[in-house]
């Protein structure tokens, strides 16, 4: 897997930025984007690109990366949870132990990742004239998220323990030819 990471414009702040960036780069990569590629890297090949903290117009700052390979296009968000959940079709529940139980969730990242997939399913029709299925992944990068999936999710998951899994399950998928993801890694690029 190849790792592009887009520098933000300069600014006005370019020189605090710079001062604040170990190594003095002006592009700022989001500490969850980093966790991504540490996931992802070990599972996919050289035919997938992540990009990581994009900025596109229109998009939620919740996107954290954008996978694009043969599987078509990935918009990932990040899940920091520490405990065990599960998820049941659109529902996430906290598992409160004792009397309590399973609780419901305060947020709920699959409506979050269908919003944010929808966004850069907009920004692409508007950048390139053409709209590419996007996908919406939450990712749970630490050891301590337990997520159990009791249903065929809406949404795609990926955690440090099915990571393999959920690659294999990609490879199976062809949507995307090198010609329309190269136009879409270069529109990311200059937006």
């Amino acid at each position: 897997m190849r790792v592009i990471s887009p520098e933000l414009p300069a600014g006005r702040f370019d020189r605090l930025r710079r001062a604040l960036r170990p190594g003095g780069s002006a592009g700022a990569v989001h500490p969850d984007a980093r966790d991504l590629e540490l996931l992802l890297a070990p599972v996919l090949d050289d035919g997938y690109v992540l990009v990581v903290s994009p900025r596109l117009p229109g998009v939620d700052h919740d996107l954290r990366a954008m996978l694009v390979g043969p599987a078509g296009v990935r918009a990932m968000l990040v899940r920091r949870w520490h405990g065990q959940f599960r998820q049941r079709g659109r529902a996430w529940e906290f598992n409160a132990r004792g009397r309590r139980g399973w609780i419901p969730t305060r947020t709920d990242p699959t409506h979050d990742a269908r919003r944010v997939a929808d966004q850069v399913g907009r920004w692409m029709d508007a950048a390139l004239g053409t709209r590419v299925a996007v996908e919406g992944v939450i990712a749970f990068p630490d050891r301590t998220s337990q997520i159990q999936l009791m249903d065929d999710p809406l949404t795609e998951v990926v955690t440090v323990h099915n990571a393999q899994a959920w690659a294999r399950d990609l490879a199976t998928v062809r949507q995307l030819d090198g010609r329309a993801a190269g136009r879409l890694l270069e529109a990311v690029l200059s937006a």
